[in-house]
């Protein structure tokens, strides 16, 4: 089997895959890019995010906002955000961009339908193998997943419905809904309206199991009817999915294999926010590869945010109402931007502080406690 060499191999054609190998396009760099399901896999998420830093996927954002609001029980805060506006991209829409100047390059392959993956260091790079190919290169960005011992999940599931007067319920992103009856679980409902006629509506759990049983379309469709007061609509499409809220990082699978993408640590554990911080991590490795460097050990957050993320994970996981109560207090009470830039990982040392002095001293110091015994 004659082995044809590459400079760099991506495997995985997800957010993280095709967000380097769209960089990498049109450069000199020969890339190639392996994709375990087929070119008519097509995935239906919404990518949602503060506007903090600048991404190549202005032209495809779906919609952007100046304002969201966020609800505890029957009080509720509306946020403005016209510093960071608050955008909504389309999966769909990123693959098929993205993918048009992949596949338009004169430098990258895609190979579909790659199954059990071979990798095996080598002096001088990697071998990557299956059954009907043989491949070299210099170095291997892997986004593939890989198991976590996570203690806490974010799982979600949602419906894209269509009804003429959901402008009259939201005209801006409801982010956290925490007007519900789970008042013993970190539960909330999400209002994405994209439309005056089309909205996201999700229902999301913080979760100790990673499976998405608890997931009730029934419970979205009763919510929808009990709060919003709509009973017949029509369903676009559905969302289901899992984050884990992990601390974990993970740079280097071997010698020439760096992780990339949610499962290299890139996702924020306290929020489940990735998309941004994939196109940082990929803006990181791309100026490393133009400058020969291939240390590519990128830090995505500072070890002051993970710390504030234990803290805060500790009080949803074991007081899920407190957690929702400090969660709403946060956004109404604490300058917006403060907020924002906590939850977008580029807040200052004063930002974080006044994070800490929002949050109830004994609440604050019982998880601090807790978390420097697991330490």
């Amino acid at each position: 089997m004659q082995t044809e060499t590459f400079d760099f191999i991506i495997i995985g054609a997800g957010c993280a895959g095709l967000s380097l190998a769209y960089r990498l396009a049109d450069t000199k760099y020969k890339v190639c890019v392996l994709e375990k399901n087929s070119n008519n896999v097509v995935t239906n998420k919404n990518w949602s995010f503060w506007k903090t830093y600048n991404h190549p996927y202005e032209k495809i954002i779906k919609k952007s906002w100046d304002s969201f609001s966020v609800s505890y029980e029957k009080q509720r805060a509306v946020v403005d955000c016209k510093n960071y506006p608050y955008q909504a991209l389309k999966s769909k829409d990123f693959e098929e961009y993205t993918k048009n100047k992949i596949t338009n390059s004169n430098n990258i392959n895609i190979l579909y339908d790659v199954k059990e993956l071979q990798l095996k260091d080598m002096k001088d790079g990697v071998e990557v193998s299956s059954s009907n190919f043989k491949l070299h290169c210099n170095h291997v960005f892997d986004s593939s997943p890989v198991n976590l011992n996570s203690s806490i999940w974010q799982v979600f599931k949602g419906l894209y419905i269509e009804h003429e007067n959901l402008d009259s319920i939201f005209k801006i992103p409801h982010l956290m809904d925490f007007t519900d009856q789970k008042k013993d679980e970190f539960h909330f409902m999400y209002f994405l309206p994209f439309t005056n006629t089309s909205s996201l509506i999700e229902s999301t759990y913080f979760s100790k199991k990673e499976n998405l049983e608890k997931l009730s379309e029934d419970y979205i469709k009763q919510f929808i009817k009990d709060e919003y007061k709509i009973n017949s609509y029509n369903i676009i499409s559905k969302e289901a999915g899992k984050i884990p809220m992990s601390l974990h990082n993970k740079f280097q699978s071997g010698r020439y294999i760096t992780k990339i993408g949610s499962y290299s640590g890139v996702t924020r554990p306290s929020t489940g926010y990735t998309f941004l911080n994939i196109q940082k991590q990929i803006d990181y490795l791309v100026k490393n590869i133009d400058t020969k460097n291939y240390n590519f050990r990128y830090k995505p957050h500072s070890k002051y945010l993970l710390f504030m993320d234990k803290i805060y994970l500790s009080i949803i996981e074991n007081d899920a109402k407190k957690g929702k109560i400090i969660t709403f207090r946060m956004f109404e009470k604490i300058n917006r931007n403060t907020v924002i830039k906590f939850l977008s990982d580029i807040p200052t040392i004063t930002d974080i502080f006044k994070i800490i002095f929002s949050l109830p001293k004994l609440i604050f110091i019982k998880h601090l406690l807790k978390v420097l015994r697991n330490e």
